[in-house]
């Protein structure tokens, strides 16, 4: 059995119109307002700044900071989850308290 390919001039529409289905198939992005989401990334810098420098609260922080958290710091490299990280700025807060800090 032997096919026999369609003219080019035949063939376009086709093209054209399976090309528009997947177009039209195609889910389009959820539309981000990015002005509305300014305030909330202000307020939560604020908080973040507030509890880390200001306060030296690790509970509060822990609030703050999702699960797969990685933080790379400049000098000590790369904490790889949430728990450490909380755990070295506990550390760094009790060393702030301490009376000879």
């Amino acid at each position: 059995m032997r096919f026999r390919s369609l003219p080019r001039i035949a063939a376009m529409p086709l093209i054209a119109g399976l090309f528009a289905a997947l177009m039209l198939a195609q889910t389009p992005a959820a539309a981000h307002d990015d002005a509305a989401l300014v305030p909330i990334i202000a307020e939560r810098d604020a908080a973040l700044f507030s509890v880390m420098f200001d306060r030296c609260d690790p509970e509060a922080l822990a609030d703050l900071v999702t699960d797969d958290l990685e933080f790379y710091h400049d000098r000590g490299g790369l904490t790889a989850t949430r728990t450490r990280f909380i755990d070295d700025y506990r550390q760094g807060c009790t060393a702030r308290a301490a009376p000879d800090a």
